[in-house]
């Protein structure tokens, strides 16, 4: 609203102004095109100066002069302002008084008596419309009597920036445009998928964007296999699952299908960990667990606690709705930054988890990894 205050003027002025392919505008017409500019150009005033941080007496008095020469000129939109049933009428009225202006005898009359009747009933059937719309047509409701308080307030309680409410009802323009996008029947529910939608589409365009940078500045996958400096976490797996003839990593790998899975711990054990190939042949060899549950804790807002988030991949294993789950997570790729800011993703990247599983070798050492589809 504020960035459409700023060339609604030039844009409507610019609206008024006669094309090389148009006839001249009537003086009636000028009259009224210079009255609606002066309307919108003491309205336009008037609102720019709410939004000033501070007031004196000079600019209060400018406010009301510009509020007065809107209230002075708005009759001129008034037509407008018609509900239905008014335009309803007057498009009844002006089909009626058509068929009585037709049915006139023209046939004694001169050509430029011809042209100057049917000029006269153009304005009269005109008229006759203008008449009816502003009949029913007025300015009295809350929002155009509210500001007729804001000299006062000004004075009273300070600059009216601190009441703004369009950041909050910018809220609502998804929900608007999914309802718009409806069949009006049974809105609920498609106003909720549709939202989801989009909010999914939004969520998968931040990694695009964070590849693109990362392209920009340099190899984005210079960090891959590497272990991110993060601040330690405590995270948990949870709820074993039997997959009954599972009994090292290359039987996990047949049994959910993630034909890159052993490939992808081979690179990890080498390049994570500097295992040999046989090191790298005996814990592959090893014994397996898999999970279907990842403990996540969560600091609050406040910084006392954490709060449990749990990601599940249940593998072929039905969970909800007949159905099995496979959660997005974050997964950190490139170093933090701290001149990031605070909607920026900062090296971290959306994941599809697939798998979790422990491994683990003769000399005691326990790996507890995951397996993901980056997006």
């Amino acid at each position: 609203m504020r960035n459409f205050a700023k060339v609604v003027l030039g844009a409507f002025t610019g609206a008024l102004r006669r094309k090389a392919n148009q006839p001249h505008p009537t003086r009636g017409q000028v009259q009224e095109f210079n009255k609606a500019i002066r309307c919108v150009c003491s309205m336009t005033d008037f609102y720019l100066m709410t939004q000033y941080d501070s007031h004196t007496d000079k600019t209060i008095s400018y406010m009301q002069e510009y509020l007065r020469g809107f209230h002075n000129t708005k009759d001129v939109f008034l037509r407008f302002r018609a509900g239905k049933g008014a335009k309803k009428a007057a498009a009844e009225a002006h089909k009626n008084l058509l068929r009585e202006q037709s049915q006139a005898s023209s046939s004694n009359l001169t050509m430029s008596e011809k042209a100057k009747m049917h000029q006269a009933n153009t304005l009269e059937r005109r008229e006759l419309v203008d008449d009816i719309l502003k009949e029913g047509a007025h300015y009295n409701f809350p929002k155009m009597h509210l500001i007729s308080h804001d000299p006062e307030q000004i004075p009273k309680f300070g600059a009216l920036g601190q009441f703004y409410t369009e950041i909050s009802e910018c809220m609502y323009k998804s929900l608007k445009d999914a309802y718009r996008r409806s069949n009006k029947v049974n809105v609920t529910s498609q106003i909720i998928t549709n939202h989801t939608q989009d909010h999914t589409f939004i969520m998968k365009d931040l990694p695009i964007k964070a590849w693109a940078e990362a392209k920009e500045t340099g190899n984005p996958t210079q960090h891959v296999g590497k272990r991110a400096q993060v601040v330690p976490m405590y995270l948990k797996l949870q709820g074993k699952l039997d997959f009954g003839t599972v009994s090292n990593l290359g039987d996990l790998e047949r049994v959910t299908g993630l034909c890159d899975l052993v490939l992808a711990t081979r690179t990890f054990l080498r390049g994570e960990l500097g295992y040999s190939e046989v090191s790298i042949s005996r814990v592959l060899s090893a014994g397996i667990r898999a999970y279907e549950a990842l403990e996540i804790p969560v600091p609050k807002l406040n910084g006392e606690g954490f709060v449990v988030h749990h990601a599940r991949c249940t593998g072929l294993r039905e969970c909800r709705r007949g159905q099995s789950q496979s959660d997005w997570v974050w997964v950190r790729r490139l170093q933090a930054s701290e001149k990031a800011g605070p909607t920026a993703l900062n090296g971290h990247m959306l994941a599809r988890l697939n798998v979790l599983y422990k491994l683990g070798d003769k000399a005691g050492e326990i790996y507890r990894l995951a397996h993901v589809t980056m997006q």
